[in-house]
């Protein structure tokens, strides 16, 4: 007899799977695992119930987690319409260590999702903390990457009590994060990590919402590692449906109108990125930084050293949305680590005082 293929995961499952993989020091679970079976106990599960919080914004007991101990069964019966903690800018990914903290800086959707492999491979021994979009908590998005920046730098230094951290940003996160360097200004001991950030130094025209509705569902489904294969003439609310379905599983299958609304601000978190995006001229910084990079493009790496006196490329393996899963964390984990802890020398230069 053919065994029954494994049903796939929505994307709420993928984040708990991580939470859980985490906390027991596993490489991987599965939706059918027990998480007791696995090793957990009642003290481990007070602390992924804290982490589920943090990252996805449920409210979870104990007495429930104990009563659905796979995640399968807690995201049937105990999920939450919201894919992001919708009371705080600064997530906690993982405990204090001894060396200096790094904060990820969110990608052009907003969401922390991307860096959860990555924050999972650098942990071990210093604090990661991720920032996610205004929009997930009910604020308005900053017009300018600018304002952006500075809106993160001042939730950073009032929660963490210090500017004293490394940035890593992916993708648009790496603007923005090289933004908030120039703004924190010049310390050797300060660090950025560029991945597969790319910098266009002349604004551009923002395309019709049509096109960019579509590159919202294409990003969106591309970080969660889902085939983004909406077919021509697919209609907004039959989009959602479908992005609601894969995000959420049977909750949105069930037709919830919150689950629709929560895609709903991660659009709106998109669409003011995007328009942020276009319209930013990026400005020179005293800032180390590293690219890391999986092709060769002359045009990225020359763009970026226009603008970072001390850049070091890094050459990597993979797509831009295959960097952070699974297979390729662990060496942008390593090339990250091994960046961070070398020493540092920043020039000074005159023309560091562009705003993005």
């Amino acid at each position: 007899m053919t065994p029954p293929q494994k049903h796939c995961m929505s994307a709420v499952e993928y984040s708990l799977a991580d939470i859980w993989a985490q906390a027991l020091k596993l490489e991987t679970v599965e939706a059918e695992d027990n998480f007791f079976n696995l090793g957990g106990h009642s003290l481990l599960a007070l602390s992924v119930i804290e982490q589920i919080k943090l990252r996805l914004g449920w409210i979870i007991s104990l007495s429930t987690f104990i009563q659905y101990p796979t995640i399968r069964e807690l995201v049937t019966n105990a999920s939450q319409p919201t894919a992001a903690n919708s009371e705080r800018l600064l997530i906690r990914m993982s405990k204090r260590g001894r060396l200096k903290p790094i904060v990820f800086v969110p990608a052009i959707g907003g969401m922390i999702f991307s860096y959860t492999k990555l924050a999972r491979h650098l942990s071990a021994n210093r604090s990661c903390y991720a920032l996610q979009s205004p929009a997930l908590i009910g604020q308005p998005v900053p017009e300018t990457i600018s304002l952006l920046a500075a809106l993160y730098i001042e939730t950073l230094v009032s929660e963490l009590g210090t500017n004293d951290f490394h940035l890593v940003g992916w993708s648009y996160g790496g603007l923005v994060a090289f933004e908030m360097m120039r703004q924190l200004g010049t310390d050797a001991n300060r660090k950025l990590v560029l991945i597969d950030s790319f910098l266009r130094p002349e604004k551009r025209t923002l395309p019709d919402e049509e096109v960019i509705f579509k590159a919202f569902v294409d990003d969106l489904l591309s970080q969660f590692g889902m085939q983004a294969d909406m077919p021509e003439g697919t209609s907004r609310p039959q989009a959602l449906q479908a992005l609601a379905a894969r995000l959420f599983g049977a909750r949105a299958n069930n037709g919830d109108a919150q689950s629709f609304e929560f895609i709903e601000r991660m659009y709106h978190a998109y669409l003011a990125n995007q328009q942020a995006m276009m319209a930013c001229q990026c400005g020179a910084a005293n800032v180390s930084a590293a690219l890391l990079f999986p092709t060769e493009s002359n045009d990225t790496v020359a763009h970026w050293r226009d603008r970072v006196d001390n850049l070091e490329v890094i050459d990597l393996q993979g797509d831009h949305y295959s960097l952070l899963n699974d297979k390729n964390a662990a060496q942008i984990a390593t090339a990250t680590a091994a960046y961070l802890d070398q020493p540092a020398f920043v020039e000074q230069r005159a023309d560091a005082g562009v705003q993005l």
